[in-house]
């Protein structure tokens, strides 16, 4: 009987070490593939100067300075994001991303100086470790994200 057991779990294990993984599309595991902008990002401090030249009215610039008080940052993962201060990791803003080719587009859930809801669309480029990001012409941008280049924290 204990022969018979052995002999049933080697040629089980036997089949699952050989047999083919799931092709693309065949109802097997699903891979979400992870986008070069996935991580955490951190940039340069922002004044109110840069805020208000960046589209923002002084009245946004200012609550929004007063929220991010210390080194922006941006976490990225799975399609949703959390704007913070990085000293602190007191949250800013929350949302969702969706990224397509060179575009990503941002719905913000909560945060100061945005519409929450509207879609927010920017170009993205990653080179060594740095995120920039710019306007898409026609689109809703984030102004506030084009100040300064994104670099990866991690």
């Amino acid at each position: 009987m204990q022969r018979v057991i052995r002999v049933a779990t080697v040629t089980t294990l036997a089949a699952i070490v050989t047999a083919p993984a799931p092709a693309a599309n065949s109802g097997g595991p699903e891979r979400i593939a992870t986008s070069p902008i996935e991580g955490r990002w951190k940039a340069k401090r922002i004044t109110l100067q840069e805020l208000i030249a960046a589209g923002l009215s002084r009245k946004k610039a200012e609550a929004l300075a007063r929220r991010v008080n210390g080194t922006p940052a941006i976490d990225l993962r799975n399609g949703t994001f959390k704007g913070l201060t990085l000293e602190t990791g007191h949250i800013v803003s929350t949302g969702t991303y969706r990224v397509s080719g060179n575009v990503v587009r941002f719905i913000f859930h909560s945060g100061v100086a945005v519409h929450l809801g509207e879609a927010y669309s920017l170009r993205w480029s990653v080179y060594r470790d740095r995120l920039t990001f710019s306007g898409v012409p026609g689109r809703p941008t984030l102004g506030v994200f084009t100040i300064h280049p994104w670099t990866r924290v991690t």
